[in-house]
Order: structure tokens, then C-alpha cells, then sequence
């Protein structure tokens, strides 16, 4: 009753309560979109902050440098899930391969049936680990990301061959409004 009360009186003011739950919903998705992210797992791991305080924290780090779109775009997440669906693929196809070949694996189904899920449990097999894998690459590159951010200077000083790789490699995949940030000592060595 209190709800459909509030909503009659801001229906008269002009302001609709639906509209005003739709903001109110996406203010906090924005808030743990911002916040709650595999960017503050890291920082949770290398730091050992609370969730909440490592996604501010990274965020804050991110925004400092200019690069906040590198958490949105997640390339690596993005190549390591294309990854994971043809390692997918190709499993499927092996239990594919492996059940025409050994016809009593299914031999209780017909013809054509025993091949699918012989596909199915590939494919599932299949994505299950390559995911587990792809999942422990993902972390570690993000990590490597951080901590370059962080304190590219180290990785100068104790590990010169590296900071030169990873500096070639930054100035020719980063877009010229990074790039440029980078030619201004954005990481001054």
C-alpha cells in the first residue's frame, strides 16, 4: 500500500516510480560493475585488500593512467575464450571420432545417437578443462598488467630485457591515444 501510495503521489508531481526503480537499479549496477571486477581479484591477491577496496583501488589506478577502457575490452579474456571453444570443438570431434570407430560404446542407442553424445561429452569434457586453463593464463596476464601499471620502474631495474619487450609490445597494440601517453613518460624509466 505504501508503494502504490508513493508511486500515485509522484504520478501527480510528474515523476514516474517505475522510472525512478530503473534509475535507482542502475546506479548500483554501475557501482558493482565499477567496482567488482577480475581487475580487484588481483589486487586482492597482490594486496590483500577486501574486495571492495581492491576494485576502488585498481580502478583508481586504472583512471590515473588513462587506461580505464583496458578493463572493459578484455582482449586477453576475449582470445583465451576463442581458445576455449575450439579446444571445445576439437574434443567434440575426437569423441566424435572415437565413438565411429568403437561402435559397442553405445551400442544400446541407434545409429545416430550415440555419435551425438559422444560429441556432447567431448565438447563439454573439452571446454571444462581448456576453461580451468584458460582461467589460470587470464589471471596471470592481468597480474602482469597490474603490476606493470603499478610499478613499471621495477620491472626496469630488476628485469631490463622483459621492460623492454613488454614497452615494444604496449606501443604497437595500444590505440594512438595510449600511445601518445606513453611518448609524454606516462611509464618513465
Amino acid at each position: 500500500r505504501a508503494l502504490a501510495r508513493l508511486n500515485n503521489y509522484l504520478r501527480r508531481k510528474g515523476i514516474d516510480l517505475s522510472l525512478c526503480i530503473a534509475e535507482c537499479v542502475l546506479e548500483t549496477f554501475q557501482y558493482f560493475v565499477q567496482y567488482f571486477h577480475d581487475w580487484a581479484f588481483v589486487y586482492v591477491g597482490i594486496h590483500g585488500y577486501s574486495f571492495r577496496e581492491a576494485g576502488e583501488n585498481v580502478t583508481k589506478l586504472f583512471q590515473e593512467r588513462g587506461l580505464l577502457i583496458i578493463t572493459t575490452e578484455n582482449v586477453v579474456g576475449k582470445v583465451l575464450f576463442m581458445i576455449t571453444l575450439n579446444v571445445s570443438l576439437m574434443s567434440g570431434m575426437v569423441g566424435l571420432v572415437m565413438a565411429s570407430l568403437n561402435k559397442n560404446w553405445f551400442s544400446n542407442m541407434d545409429a545416430t545417437e550415440g555419435p551425438v553424445v559422444a560429441f556432447f561429452i567431448g565438447l563439454i569434457a573439452g571446454f571444462t578443462v581448456a576453461q580451468m586453463v584458460a582461467s589460470v593464463i587470464g589471471s596471470a596476464a592481468n597480474t602482469i598488467i597490474v603490476c606493470y601499471l603499478e610499478a613499471p620502474r621495477q620491472l626496469a631495474i630488476y628485469h631490463p630485457e622483459h621492460s623492454e619487450k613488454l614497452n615494444e609490445a604496449w606501443k604497437q597494440t595500444c590505440t594512438p591515444a595510449v600511445q601518445n601517453l606513453h611518448k609524454i613518460e606516462l611509464f618513465p624509466i
